[in-house]
């Protein structure tokens, strides 16, 4: 019963990037977050990210769960950009 499971996750899984193609080869970059076996399920020889290899950036952080609501905090981090400046440095780009 887990394998006929885990069969069906696959297939879903390749259904919806098969579907999702044309916004893959359009991308610049895809965000992945699988560790172990589960990003050689995605990523290994004739898995269905295979050909987006070069594309493929682990997130930069610890995802807790697999879920929408964590889905849309990463999404919030990857957009954010922190700039750690001082002081002087803020003169520095002011002046110039």
């Amino acid at each position: 019963m887990r394998r006929e499971n885990e069969k069906k996750h696959q297939e879903n899984i390749e259904y919806i990037l098969k579907v999702n193609e044309e916004h893959l080869n359009k991308s610049d970059a895809i965000f992945l977050q699988a560790p172990g076996m589960n990003k050689m399920i995605l990523v290994g020889e004739n898995r269905p990210l295979t050909s987006f290899r070069k594309k493929i950036i682990n997130i930069p952080f610890n995802v807790q769960k697999a879920n929408y609501t964590s889905m849309m905090d990463i999404y919030a981090r990857l957009i954010n950009i922190n700039l750690d400046i001082t002081g002087s440095d803020v003169l520095n780009l002011l002046n110039n």
